[in-house]
């Protein structure tokens, strides 16, 4: 029978154990009697790491999956031994700076942005089986990595955590059960601890989870980063849609009604009903010019919310209907588009729940020195309510 490819996706921290303890017993563990699991051939390693991490793994992987190799003459064609079958990918901030350590909101957002863009590729249709190792790294890079494969794993698609006896998970110099006898010692209070290295046990757990690809699928297009996913998700399960009445100028996000100024009203009704008519991404120069057809529907959304009298049905205006600026002074004005863009993505954080907001925010999806706009949120989640004059 044919042995199973695979690829292996691993979170550490900085300690090159979690990844070859996991390759040992992927390729050389001898399965348990009541395990149908076999060993696996593994084509490529993924690690997901920071900057720091890079640097304490990078001088020992290599040579210490060389090694067990030898060790295991019989196992070697199943442990990648070569270079270009290892990629480390370090978490990077917002300049693509690569991250030391992982210790902000921002940089645990843009952590959670990777883990989801690798899963999402390594779990592409014609991929090779994804095995997923959460034992290393900080906590939040392991739930996000067990988060992300909820939404993308396939049925054959594992996540695991490996398991060593006590001796081998206190001992910096053990890496996986050497064939013979080899005194190894750790640190214990006072003094050293003796022991033989090749009696330790190593054992992976497969983790099991809520596996929901086949709902996932249904969206429309793979989200782009991780709030989207959740977001998008959401929206699914709570059976809620973005409700927009273009006459009256309200947005719902299920039973919460957004508390926009006029000029972020109308902006992120234009968005919304861009979007509907799928003219997304806006470029920012098509607002900039007074003239376009783009500009000329902005204003009149704008107009229904400062002036909702207008309308065939009355409408009484909430407080925060106040004329914050004329909307002659917003067209035209890049940093104004840019600024009130801001001030509406601060507004939903505030309103509404995190696995929603990212649904909604403006984004800037265009490439560098062109920015262009839209939502996250997908078409079938809008529902438009009197857009007849707008779309």
């Amino acid at each position: 029978m044919s042995e199973e490819h695979i690829n292996l996706l691993c979170i550490v921290g900085s300690s090159p154990a979690v990844v070859t303890e996991t390759v040992f017993a992927l390729c050389c563990g001898i399965p348990a009697e009541e395990d149908d699991d076999e060993p696996v051939i593994v084509d490529t390693i993924e690690i997901l790491t920071t900057a720091h991490g890079k640097r304490m793994l990078e001088p020992h992987l290599l040579s210490k999956l060389t090694e067990m190799a030898k060790d295991y003459p019989e196992a070697a064609h199943r442990i990648p031994t070569q270079a270009k079958f290892i990629e480390y990918i370090v978490f990077r901030d917002e300049n693509g700076e690569a991250l030391e350590d992982v210790r902000t909101a921002q940089a645990n957002a843009l952590m959670a942005d990777m883990i989801h863009e690798r899963v999402k590729a390594l779990t592409n249709d014609e991929m090779p089986g994804l095995h997923a190792s959460l034992a290393g790294g900080r906590k939040t890079m392991t739930y996000f990595l067990g988060s992300v494969m909820q939404f993308y794993a396939r049925d054959h698609d594992v996540l695991s955590h490996v398991l060593t006896s006590i001796p081998a998970e206190r001992c910096r110099h053990f890496f996986y059960p050497p064939p013979t006898p080899t005194p190894m010692s750790y640190r214990d209070g006072g003094g050293e601890v003796g022991f033989d290295a090749s009696l330790q046990e190593v054992e992976l757990h497969r983790v099991p989870f809520i596996r929901l690809r086949k709902f996932s699928t249904r969206l429309q297009g793979w989200p782009r980063n991780y709030m989207e996913l959740i977001g998008r998700v959401q929206l699914g399960l709570l059976d809620t849609r973005v409700v927009v009445n273009a006459r009256s100028g309200q947005i719902h996000v299920g039973d919460i009604e957004l508390q926009l100024s006029p000029i972020q009203r109308a902006l992120l009704l234009f968005m919304l009903l861009e979007k509907v008519r799928r003219r997304t991404p806006v470029p920012l120069n098509e607002l900039t010019d007074s003239d376009s057809d783009r500009v000329d529907r902005l204003r009149r959304l704008y107009k229904d919310a400062v002036e909702p009298e207008h309308h065939e049905e009355s409408f009484s205006p909430e407080p925060f209907f106040l004329v914050d600026a004329q909307l002659d002074d917003f067209i035209g004005a890049r940093n104004s588009y840019q600024s009130h863009r801001s001030k509406i993505n601060t507004r939903l954080r505030k309103q509404l729940p995190d696995s929603l907001m990212g649904l909604l925010e403006i984004d800037n999806v265009g490439p560098r020195g062109e920015a262009a706009y839209q939502p996250a949120i997908d078409v079938q989640d809008i529902q438009i309510i009197h857009g007849d004059r707008y779309l």
